[in-house]
């Protein structure tokens, strides 16, 4: 069995000469907050998730079928297909929104809609009107606009198990007669006059 001689903490450095100049740094790890939490529960995808960096500017229309992170600025609307769009602290989004998840902690200015939900964290800034199944606002965000509450879609609803029927035989017409005057004659009292 290959047992490596290095232990966990050392990482091996390429020379300086082979090295093309890196333009992200990576960040340290610091005291979770609330923001960043609500990030890494919502990790977990099943489809391909896009980012807009910091640095980035959009204009013009964004629709697909992935999850989209926004932490630059967009100018245009966004549509993802039963995706979820989350606005980082330092996004901005002018322009009308339809997702199935929206994740607010940027501002935004338009319309959104969300089939499923929309949550408003503390450094939210939302202006515009707002139609989805559920909401969340945390103390402190920014809300400005009209919002509609709506039915969850029927395949966004979670399955419960149905309730046990019995089979229940329906009389046809003809029958409807005589099934009546039978329980007369039990009843000893007449239903027609």
């Amino acid at each position: 069995m290959w047992k490596s001689s290095r232990s966990g903490d050392e990482v091996s450095t390429p020379d300086k000469e082979t090295s093309a100049p890196s333009s992200k740094s990576i960040p340290t790890a610091s005291a979770p907050s609330s923001a960043a939490e609500a990030l890494r529960s919502h990790s977990v995808q099943s489809h391909p998730t896009t980012f807009v960096g910091k640095l980035l500017v959009v204009k013009g229309e964004l629709s697909g079928n992935e999850a989209l992170v926004v932490d630059g600025e967009v100018e245009g609307s966004i549509t993802l297909h039963g995706q979820r769009l989350t606005v980082r602290p330092n996004g901005r989004i002018r322009g009308n929104i339809e997702a199935r998840h929206v994740i607010l902690q940027g501002r935004v200015e338009g319309d959104i809609q969300a089939s499923d939900r929309v949550e408003l964290f503390r450094s939210a800034s939302f202006t515009g009107d707002m139609s989805t199944a559920r909401i969340s606002i945390e103390e402190g965000a920014f809300f400005k606009g009209k919002l509609d509450i709506k039915k969850p879609e029927a395949a966004l609803m979670i399955a419960t198990k149905p309730r046990a029927t019995a089979a229940i035989p329906v009389a046809s017409t003809s029958q409807q007669g005589s099934l009546l005057e039978g329980a007369a004659k039990k009843s000893g009292k007449s239903w027609y006059k």
